[in-house]
């Protein structure tokens, strides 16, 4: 009984030293990402989401360095979708996701003007 007590108590504190240390990756990998303005991207990182999100609308970027070599990380909207486009600062496309919802909520007004900036220029061709 007392060999099981211990063990439990040596497991519980592991869990929470793993759990420690998850939680403080992740607060680094949000450290090394920092939103810029959609006009301060790279030209060739514009074009390269440009073509993969085709009428889609910008209405967020971060910046985010990996393995020390600069990548873009790019929310568009495409009608009522938003999707997630990686590109590095070559302008190659390193992944595209859909994302299910909008995870900023806090931002959902930028994301409209944006999307009726673009529908409205559109609108002038």
């Amino acid at each position: 009984m007392r060999f099981a007590r211990q063990f439990a108590i040596v497991a519980v504190a592991g869990l929470i030293s793993v759990q420690a240390v998850r939680a403080e990756e992740k607060e680094e990998k949000h450290e090394k990402e920092v939103k810029i303005e959609i006009k301060d991207l790279p030209k060739v990182v514009a074009d390269a989401v440009a073509k993969e999100v085709s009428d889609g609308a910008v209405v967020e970027a971060e910046k985010e360095m990996s393995k020390g070599k600069a990548v873009y990380e790019v929310k568009t909207k495409k009608g009522d979708k938003f999707y997630e486009v990686k590109v590095d600062a070559d302008g190659k496309v390193l992944s595209k996701k859909e994302d299910k919802e909008d995870d900023d909520k806090d931002d959902d007004k930028d994301d409209k003007d944006a999307a009726a900036k673009k529908d409205k220029k559109k609108s002038k061709k």
